[in-house]
């Protein structure tokens, strides 16, 4: 990828607390070289510019690292550090929720091995630069948005009386408004450790890294060869413990290995809300989050009013809404669907906490919860 859109990429990043190391962009580039490669030969992706890609892919899935990172740091999660993209297609989020969760490289923190510190005085902030696109229910571009600072709970454990009020995502107060406690000494937005101001193993050559990652991520899709090219990526862009795999959620959620394993489940663009829940809930560990990622918040909404009955039968509860814009898209049409008044995309997570333990029963037998959604 061109250097203009991977200072775009990292600018953004800054803006909104993740500064991405120069190891980090090195992968994002490759990654999106190998997407538009590969999408010549298999269908991966409607979006093949650029911009685009680091847009709608690639600052998209960042909200996601943004939301969880804290956490993973903390040791908050159970289930462990384990992430799982459900439906992850051509990797979003999981690939480049492994990026940042690579030991080797020092995200979210000050002075990463490009020169961005991350913080909210950086001149490189763009006009989409206020940490109220992560933070601000509003979704209001700029500001310094009112999540910061409302949640003072302790690092441990889910059961914690001293937990904020939304539970295991952000609860550290942090002044500076990032949900996920503040990224201190270079450490990644999913624990990875970097010095300030140095680039220490980020000067290895090449983009492979030596470092174990501090999170294990597993992405999982039904398409073979969408798995397929998942693993290129994860090979060429030498990401440890980052593991694809070739099965319908509905099985794998039925597998010990994969039952309620995992601290934080995503899903984008996976499905309507309530069978979404159905796929995604029985991989969350209980005290666990699922995180699903939607456009426009008319559209999130109208899902969640219909979502009632299959988190009470599923096990779980919605927490929040964040809502974000990205960047407008220089090359979306004007009446496009997910483009806003403002110019900007908008972008909509609901975070859902998982209370107790999924029956048996679900997720049914593939091909069910799309015919006969729980409602």
């Amino acid at each position: 990828m061109r250097a203009s859109a991977l200072e775009m990429l990292a600018n953004w990043a800054s803006a909104n607390g993740l500064a991405l190391t120069r190891r980090q962009l090195d992968r994002f580039g490759l990654y999106g070289d190998l997407l538009i490669e590969w999408n010549r030969k298999i269908n991966l992706t409607a979006i093949t510019d650029e911009r685009g890609i680091v847009v709608k892919h690639f600052m998209d899935s960042l909200c996601a690292a943004k939301l969880i990172g804290g956490d993973l740091r903390g040791g908050n999660l159970n289930g462990g550090a384990k992430i799982l993209d459900v439906g992850s297609g051509a990797g979003f989020p999981g690939i480049p929720l492994s990026i940042c969760c690579q030991s080797d490289d020092g995200a979210c923190g000050s002075g990463g091995a490009n020169g961005l510190s991350g913080s909210p005085d950086n001149p490189n902030r763009g006009p989409y630069g206020g940490l109220g696109e992560l933070s601000d229910p509003s979704g209001k571009p700029g500001g310094s948005g009112d999540l910061a600072g409302r949640a003072s709970g302790s690092p441990s454990g889910p059961g914690d009386p001293n937990r904020g009020p939304y539970g295991g995502l952000g609860e550290l107060s942090d002044p500076s408004g990032n949900l996920g406690g503040s990224c201190d000494s270079g450490d990644g937005p999913c624990g990875g450790s970097g010095a300030p101001g140095g680039a220490g193993p980020a000067e290895v050559a090449g983009v492979a890294g030596a470092g174990r990652a501090v999170a294990e991520v597993t992405l999982i899709d039904s398409v073979g060869k969408k798995v397929r090219f998942l693993d290129e990526v994860i090979g060429r862009l030498g990401l440890e413990r980052c593991t694809a795999i070739h099965a319908r959620a509905e099985d794998a959620a039925r597998q010990g290995r994969h039952r309620e394993a995992y601290g934080v489940v995503t899903a984008r663009a996976l499905a309507a809300m309530p069978v979404l829940l159905e796929y995604c809930l029985p991989f969350v560990a209980p005290g666990g989050r699922l995180i699903a990622m939607k456009g426009q918040k008319m559209q999130a909404d109208s899902e969640l009013a219909v979502s009632g009955n299959a988190l009470r039968l599923l096990g779980g509860r919605l927490e929040r809404v964040v809502e974000m814009r990205l960047p407008p898209d220089a090359l979306a049409a004007p009446d496009a669907p997910d483009a806003s008044e403002a110019g900007g995309l908008e972008r909509t997570l609901a975070v859902f906490a998982k209370t107790g333990r999924t029956p048996a029963a679900y997720p049914r037998k593939a091909g069910t919860a799309h015919k006969s959604p729980l409602r």
